[in-house]
């Protein structure tokens, strides 16, 4: 008998990737069938999170998903006009 293991899912998004300086926006991630999530080297918590940011100057929010067989990360860069 053979088991199949689930296939990952992963979502790493903000609501908006470009804000006014001042502005803040809120990043979102969705993932299954991971080992762990890090948002900017800190553990979070899934299946669904988020996270409010107010970045000072342009910022790439980086989501490392730890997984069987290694990991991934994701990127989502907010432009600060």
């Amino acid at each position: 008998m053979v088991t199949q293991t689930p296939s990952r899912v992963v979502r790493f998004w903000a609501d908006r990737t470009s804000i006014p300086a001042g502005s803040s926006t809120v990043l979102h991630w969705h993932v299954e069938n991971v080992r762990a999530i890090y948002l900017d080297g800190a553990a979070v918590t899934g299946p669904d999170g988020q996270r409010t940011v107010s970045p000072a100057v342009t910022t790439t929010y980086r989501l490392r998903v730890v997984f069987a067989g290694g990991e991934e990360v994701y990127e989502v860069t907010i432009r600060v006009t």
